[in-house]
């Protein structure tokens, strides 16, 4: 299937190169860092916490995923080649392509789910009491189980006033 035209294409990661996590960087500061990103007029906003090496944690989850045998978050291949679709999800949400909803977790909080199912790709966004919102993570959907959680999620959603059955 041809991505849509709002879609930016994949951010080529083969070879991996030194080069290659510093222009990803680069995409990040560019889509989030002094950018106005907005999610239905409320700016988006991630947590600001920096890892050892002065880069935000956050980018290291939306390019990593944690290797079991190692016990360690490790370079993803799928998720780096798709760091500039985060943005550009979150900004084009109302697209038939995206499935959007808001999911109370079990701990309380509500996260707006943006999920690409032709595309196996979903962001996650946290929201807050105080209006605002923060980018929580990225990634591809990978598996049956994860697909099955995923639509769990999206038919027991928090569902709008407009929505409910009267």
């Amino acid at each position: 299937m041809p991505l849509p035209n709002w879609l930016p294409e994949l951010f080529e990661v083969n070879p991996w190169t030194d080069a290659t996590f510093g222009r990803l960087y680069e995409i990040f500061v560019r889509d989030f860092k002094g950018v106005n990103l907005r999610l239905d007029g409320v700016p988006v906003r991630y947590f600001a916490d920096l890892d050892t090496d002065g880069k935000e944690l956050i980018f290291w989850y939306l390019v990593s995923k944690e290797d079991a045998s190692e016990g360690d978050r490790l370079p993803d291949f799928s998720r780096c080649a798709r760091l500039p679709w985060v943005a550009a999800v979150i900004s084009n949400s109302n697209q038939p392509e995206v499935t959007k909803w808001d999911f109370r977790e079990a701990k309380g909080y509500v996260n707006t789910y943006f999920w690409l199912k032709e595309f196996d790709f979903v962001v996650i966004l946290r929201k807050f009491k105080n209006g605002s919102c923060r980018l929580i993570t990225a990634f591809c959907v990978e598996g049956n189980g994860t697909k099955r959680t995923l639509e769990s999620k999206f038919q027991r959603r928090e569902k709008p006033a407009d929505e409910t059955p009267v």
